[in-house]
Formats: C-alpha cells, sequence, structure tokens
C-alpha cells in the first residue's frame, strides 16, 4: 500500500479513540510547522512506511466502512511503455497483436528492514500464461511518421528505458525492410545503453549485438557496476561525439527515454557538449542548436 500524505492523517485522527494517539495523529498531519514535518518525514516517507503499518500501529483507530473508499486512496493505473512495434501498421492483414512490455520488478528493503514490492511490477511476474488483463493504450510521446523512421537516429535509453527505443528500432526495420527480402541496414542508427552491470541487466542485449553485428546497428553501453570508475551514459555520448555530430548534419532525430530524476539534465548537457565540440561553438549556441531541435521535432523525450 502507498505511503500516507499529511491528510491521511488528518482524517483517521477523527476516528482514534486514544487521546494520545489521537494528538500523534494530528500532529503528522500539521503542514507549517518545521519540526512536525520532519517528524511526519521520518515517521512515514523515510521509511516508506504503508498505510496498512500505520493503522496496525494506531490500534484506536477504527474507520467506519462507509469511509473506508473516501479515506484509503485507490490504486494508481501504472503506464510501460511498449517495447515493440505495430505490425499491423505496415500489414493491415496481420493477424498478429504481440506486444511486448520491458517490466522492473521493484524489490527493496526500508530504514525500518522491511522488504517493499512493488504492487504492479509483483503482481504481473505472478501472472499465469491464460489469465488476462485489462489494459488502455495511451499515446506516448515516441509517435514517429515513417520519415522519423527512415532518418538516422541516435537513441538513448537507460535502463528499461530502452523499451520504447526497442519498438523503434523494430518500426525501422519494417519501414526500411517493406517489400525487400534482404535485412535492412541499420548503420545510421546509434544505441546508447546503460545500467548497473552488462550480465544482468542488459536488456535485449543479445538481439542488439546481433544487430550491431549483422545491420551495422551502432551500439554503446555504459555499466556503471562493471569497473572501479562509474561510467554512465552521458561518458559514452562525449566519447562517441564524431560519429552523433556526423548523424545530426544528415538529419538525425535524437530519442531519450529512461528516468525522470538527474539523467535526461545529464544527458542534454552531454549533447551540447558534443555540440559545442564537434561544431566549434560556444555552449550558449550549442544550447540554442539543442532547442531548435526539440521545437522541429528532431530531440524527442519520453521519461518516466
Amino acid at each position: 500500500m502507498a505511503v500516507p500524505r499529511r491528510s491521511f492523517f488528518a482524517l483517521i485522527a477523527h476516528f482514534a479513540s486514544d487521546p494520545d494517539q489521537k494528538e500523534r495523529l494530528i500532529e503528522f498531519a500539521r503542514p507549517n510547522d518545521p519540526e512536525l514535518i520532519d517528524d511526519y518525514f521520518d515517521y512515514a516517507t523515510r521509511p516508506r512506511r504503508s498505510i496498512l503499518e500505520v493503522l496496525q500501529e494506531f490500534t484506536s483507530v477504527k474507520i467506519p466502512y462507509q469511509y473506508l473508499l473516501g479515506i484509503i486512496p485507490p490504486i494508481k493505473p501504472r503506464q510501460f511503455s511498449i517495447a515493440s512495434a505495430d505490425l499491423t501498421k505496415h500489414d493491415p492483414t496481420s493477424t498478429e497483436c504481440t506486444v511486448t512490455l520491458l517490466i522492473a520488478i521493484v524489490k527493496y528493503r526500508t530504514v525500518i528492514k522491511r522488504i517493499r514490492w512493488g504492487v504492479c511490477s509483483r503482481y504481473l511476474s505472478e501472472l499465469r500464461s491464460t489469465q488476462k488483463l485489462r489494459v488502455q493504450l495511451i499515446a506516448g510521446a515516441m509517435r514517429l511518421s515513417n520519415e522519423d523512421l527512415q532518418a538516422p537516429s541516435v537513441l538513448i535509453g537507460p535502463g528499461t528505458g530502452v523499451a520504447p527505443l526497442r519498438s523503434v528500432i523494430q518500426g525501422k526495420e519494417l519501414v526500411r525492410g517493406a517489400g525487400r527480402d534482404a535485412t535492412p541496414q541499420l548503420d545510421d542508427t546509434f544505441l546508447f545503453f546503460g545500467n548497473r552491470n552488462a550480465a544482468a541487466d542488459f536488456f535485449f542485449g543479445d538481439e542488439m549485438r546481433e544487430r550491431q553485428e549483422k545491420q551495422g546497428m551502432h551500439l554503446a553501453t555504459a555499466f556503471s557496476r562493471d569497473q572501479r570508475e562509474k561510467i554512465y551514459i552521458q561518458d559514452r555520448l562525449r566519447e562517441h561525439g564524431k560519429v552523433i555530430w556526423e548523424l545530426l548534419q544528415k538529419g538525425a532525430r535524437i530519442y531519450l527515454c529512461g528516468s525522470s530524476g538527474k539523467m535526461p539534465e545529464a544527458v542534454r548537457k552531454a549533447l551540447e557538449d558534443v555540440i559545442a565540440k564537434e561544431a566549434r561553438i560556444e555552449n550558449q549556441e550549442a544550447q540554442e542548436t539543442l532547442r531548435g531541435m526539440v521545437k522541429a521535432g528532431r530531440f524527442r523525450q519520453e521519461t518516466w
């Protein structure tokens, strides 16, 4: 269950029969006292304490069933990027409707030594092959035209960010291979992938290496924990700046997918450095160049 918000403590305080527990719940709910905000953070947010655990500790709280749905928040839907191309787009007669998802199983230990599992990822990992799911398709940022798929590409996707990029690569193969017997070349496509360990975390690694070997796709990886000094995907971008710049000169599109934390900013800074160095311009002008690519639809980002 979710980590409770301060409003949750304010609501359940009404149903606490013990005066001390009621007072403590009200303290957690106060938004304007810095000391009490720290108490709330240490109790709920930092240890990722769940709603169920709060109710188990505040035993005098008895919520009437009529109020449960209004107090306990519903589970939010989870969104996952599709990691495969739509075959029916280029062959309307195709009956194959297979969707590939790349899902990281969430599991960690909190500071109070309790194991936490991701609600949705664990549920999906335990599904049997015959079970059915209710799903909804939502349009994302990676809506590419055939012109986009024919153009050179710089694909940047650490971790599960490689999922939508795999869809892009398969889309390029479908468009470029239409009506041909030969396997389409990908020598104008550069995939940058990063994660912790090559042995355990190189998602779709075998097929990406095969594309590198047989179709000429450029591939650069950054596995941060496989050597003493950590290497990240932005380091690989700077290392391969010359090739990136050559692809950009040919009209390449840049697609960035993955975590919405510090990674996108670090990648953008690396791209600005590459443009500034290879084009021999100032950083300010490189920033303007990248912003121009965003406006022109040549730099797209799907992060979560």
